[in-house]
């Protein structure tokens, strides 16, 4: 990865032109994931280059693309939250349609009148509970795009008989997080990856049930319960995280330089322009990866048979540019960068 394989100028401010972005949200990874999603300049222009449907190409790793973003960006992603989930729905449910339904009904009625809108769907307690006290209600509306979603986003009511409401926004024929409730068409949609115990249902309830897919597959072992396995799932798209991370580190140290100058020292036409960090800082640096009489280098140091150093710890790999440090004190080595992060959060680097 260098900058002359960056599609525009500036990835971590500008987005590039896409027919999936709306907005700041992504369409195709809205489709898929259930979300209405938001993404930055940066995840348009590294992982979504590297991995995803970047300006309509084709998604090179669809699975593991959507992996890093779900994620990123979702109420399960938090580990904590998904046991507790899990652990809700291994409960015995009883699935109705709630007294308070024809009011919810009343409420968002106006959202028949925006083109695109497909309907609304209840989830979580609601739907689960019999006659239990609601905290709040998990309501979930269904959209054909994202503009159309953003239509309503802004218009939606906070409380709905003074009751606490969150919404959910399901784009196109996306996978359902949980399971949802169709009280209109009275239909049951279960969800690819959580699996429901039903002690009762009402009649007339249809319990329509989907197969899984790689990507929901993949979901499911994140959420399993069992530890072995969780932390087997969660290798994959850890590592995923780490190579943005590197990415976005790397980009931030290139602005700080100068992008030109970066650029022509990775085109080999030039190793010494670019602005540096000062000279305390550089001897932080120094002392911290390379060590003096006092205390010893650091462990992760690698020296190549050439005797040229490099960290062994961000992942840069043997490069010219990586060179930690450099033949003359008129050449540009790594630790001159003004803006630099340390894998180790050793003293001298950027916090």
């Amino acid at each position: 990865m260098t900058l002359e394989d960056f599609p525009i100028k500036n990835p971590s401010k500008n987005f590039p032109i896409c027919q999936h972005r709306t907005g700041r949200f992504c369409g195709w990874t809205s489709q898929r994931i259930g979300r209405l999603y938001s993404v930055t300049p940066l995840i348009c222009n590294l992982p979504c280059w590297k991995y995803g449907p970047h300006n309509g190409k084709e998604a090179e790793d669809e699975k593991t693309f959507l992996a890093q973003m779900w994620n990123r960006n979702s109420p399960l992603g938090d580990q904590n939250l998904a046991r507790r989930v899990v652990s809700n729905y291994s409960k015995p449910a009883d699935i109705h349609v709630p007294k308070i339904w024809p009011e919810i009904q009343e409420r968002l009625g106006y959202l028949s009148g925006i083109v695109g809108f497909r309907g609304v769907m209840l989830t979580g307690s609601v739907i689960l509970r019999r006659d239990a006290p609601l905290k709040d209600l998990d309501i979930v509306l269904k959209f054909d795009n994202v503009a159309s979603a953003l239509v309503a986003k802004d218009t939606l009511p906070k409380t709905i008989g003074g009751i606490k409401t969150d919404f959910f926004f399901y784009i196109g024929d996306a996978d359902v997080y949980f399971a949802c409730l169709d009280c209109e068409e009275r239909k049951l949609y279960l969800s690819r990856w959580l699996p429901l115990k039903i002690a009762s249902i009402d009649e007339g309830i249809e319990v329509i049930e989907r197969g899984t897919n790689e990507f929901g597959a993949a979901v499911k072992a994140m959420l399993e319960q069992e530890p072995v396995d969780r932390r087997a799932a969660m290798a994959g798209w850890r590592g995923v995280r780490l190579e943005w991370e590197r990415l976005t580190s790397f980009v931030a140290a290139a602005r700080s330089r100068g992008i030109m100058a970066t650029a022509k020292h990775v085109a080999g036409l030039n190793n010494s322009d670019g602005f540096h960090c000062d000279a305390e800082t550089l001897q932080k640096r120094q002392h911290s990866c390379f060590g003096d009489e006092s205390k010893p280098a650091c462990a992760l140091l690698v020296t190549n048979a050439a005797g040229h150093r490099f960290c062994g710890a961000c992942g840069c790999g043997e490069t010219e540019i990586a060179r930690l440090d450099a033949d003359t004190s008129d050449q540009y080595g790594k630790l001159h960068y003004p803006h630099l992060r340390c894998p180790l959060n050793k003293e001298g680097f950027t916090v």
